[in-house]
């Protein structure tokens, strides 16, 4: 809500340059007004990377708070890069800082929908970064090709929870002493 509107056209536009046609290829088909709007939702969320010399934005991610059945999640709804910064580790520091951002919150996993057909996307959330196929996923095991996304996730690694020191046993290191 507080963005700056020509922070927001510009994700708007990278947006489309990088995903109209696979959209167009899909059965969600592609609609500006209504990809601005999801954009632009007060829950909207943005990490935006610039580039320390030009001082312009060359990647972002669109994330949010949500629920998903009862687990509390951080759904990544974009993570967009210009061309010219693309596989030099940006998108994979990104998604860390949103798993790190999930971690650091409490939330049970990270999520994300990506279409079948993104090959690159596919690769780089499942090889790269370890992503699989979420239980919400849709499957129609009678056709493969039924549903032309799918939902993947990455569980946070809950913290381990401190122990009590085990007291049956004394160590040989601390004196014992009686009064």
């Amino acid at each position: 809500a507080n963005m700056e509107k020509d922070l927001v056209d510009w994700a708007f536009q990278l947006t489309k340059a990088n995903m109209q046609k696979l959209y167009e290829e899909s059965d969600w088909g592609w609609k500006d007004k209504d990809k601005y709007a999801e954009m632009t939702e007060d829950r909207a969320q943005y990490l935006v990377a610039f580039d320390v010399t030009t001082g312009k934005p060359v990647a972002f991610t669109h994330f949010r708070f949500d629920m998903e059945l009862d687990d509390e999640v951080v759904y990544c709804y974009e993570i967009q890069l210009e061309t010219e910064c693309r596989r030099k580790g940006l998108g994979k520091f990104l998604m860390q800082i949103l798993e790190l951002l999930a971690f650091k919150t409490d939330m049970t996993k990270v999520m994300l929908t990506t279409f079948k057909n993104n090959k690159v996307s596919q690769d780089f959330f499942k090889k790269t970064m370890k992503y699989e196929v979420d239980e919400i996923s849709p499957d129609d095991p009678l056709f493969d090709d039924a549903y032309h996304y799918e939902i993947l996730s990455k569980p946070t690694k809950k913290s381990a929870k401190p122990t009590a020191p085990d007291t049956t046993t004394a160590t040989q290191s601390q004196p014992v002493t009686a009064s």
